[in-house]
């Protein structure tokens, strides 16, 4: 679970940013994480709900051999009044 909070970290600092809500995180546990190893966690946007100002990213985790250790999918929208 701790490798899993890079996603937190990456709805609220980078996409959609700050004033983020993070709503949901779907994860899969694919391969154990020990510790010194190194993790790289990646967002793709997968759809845009203009309506529900809502985006579904689609997010993983690889190690330091590149192979994937926790796959998900995640929804976040923003505050109101915090959107430009």
């Amino acid at each position: 679970m701790l490798s899993a909070s890079l996603f937190s970290t990456l709805v609220g600092l980078h996409i959609p940013g700050i004033g983020a809500i993070y709503k949901s995180q779907t994860l899969e546990f694919l391969r154990p994480v020990f510790i010194g190893d190194t993790l790289c966690a990646w967002f793709e946007i997968v759809e845009i709900d203009q309506e529900k100002e809502e985006i579904v990213i689609k997010s993983w985790i690889e190690n330091q051999d590149g192979k994937s250790v926790i796959e998900g999918m995640a929804v976040a929208g923003l505050l109101r009044g915090m959107k430009k």
